[in-house]
C-alpha cells in the first residue's frame, strides 16, 4: 500500500512518475517509507529513475540522500561505491538504489546525524548535547538553533510515534517528554 502526493495533492504512482520524468522542477523530493517494506524500495528506485531522466533532460544535477546512513559514514560509503562493494555498507533493500546512483554517476549522501548524537539529544535535549560536541561532531549535525516544528508536524509525528513505540504506563510522562525532545 502506498500513497503519493505532489505539491500537496494526492496523485497516482503513474502520474507521479510521469511528472518526475518530464516536468519536475523541485529542488528536493522527500520519500517517507517503512525501511522493512521491500515494495517501498522498489517504488523508490522507480522514482529515482524518473527523477534521473528529468535531470538529464534539464541538465540538472541529482543526488541521492540516505537518512539511514549517518554523516560520519560518508567516507566509508564513498570507498564502497568506488570499489563496487556497496553491499558492505548499504542495507540489502537499498542496494539497487545505490547501484543505480553509482552506474549513473550520482553522488550519494549519508545524511543523518550520528545515532550516538541523536539518541543523546532525544534523552537530554538539544542544548545539553550540542554544547558538548567537538567541532567535527557539530559538522555532522544541522546548524543550530534548530527551529521548532510546526504544530501540524508535531501532531503527526506524535501520532506515528505512539503507534510504533511500546507504551510504558509506568512512565507515560517521561515518554511524552522524550517525544518532545525528539
Amino acid at each position: 500500500v502506498h500513497r503519493c502526493f505532489f505539491r500537496g495533492q494526492s496523485v497516482s504512482l503513474e502520474k507521479l512518475l510521469s511528472i518526475f520524468a518530464s516536468e519536475v522542477c523541485e529542488q528536493v523530493v522527500f520519500i517517507g517509507e517503512n525501511h522493512e517494506h521491500s515494495v517501498a524500495q522498489q517504488l523508490e528506485l522507480r522514482i529515482l529513475e524518473a527523477l534521473w531522466l528529468s535531470s538529464q533532460r534539464q541538465n540538472r544535477q541529482l543526488l541521492l540522500s540516505l537518512e539511514f546512513l549517518d554523516r560520519s559514514q560518508q567516507h566509508v560509503l564513498n570507498e564502497a561505491m568506488l570499489r563496487d562493494e556497496i553491499e558492505s555498507v548499504v542495507p540489502e533493500p537499498y542496494v539497487p538504489l545505490v547501484r543505480f546512483a553509482r552506474t549513473n554517476n550520482l553522488a550519494v549522501l549519508a545524511a543523518n546525524a550520528p545515532r550516538s548524537i541523536t539518541s543523546r539529544v532525544a534523552k537530554q535535549g538539544q542544548q545539553a548535547v550540542m554544547e558538548t560536541l567537538s567541532p567535527k561532531e557539530r559538522a555532522w549535525c544541522a546548524p543550530t538553533p534548530w527551529p521548532a516544528p510546526s504544530n501540524a508536524y508535531s501532531e503527526a509525528f506524535q501520532a506515528i510515534m505512539q503507534q510504533v513505540m511500546r507504551p510504558d504506563p509506568s512512565s507515560a510522562q517521561a515518554q511524552q517528554e522524550r517525544m518532545q525532545r525528539m
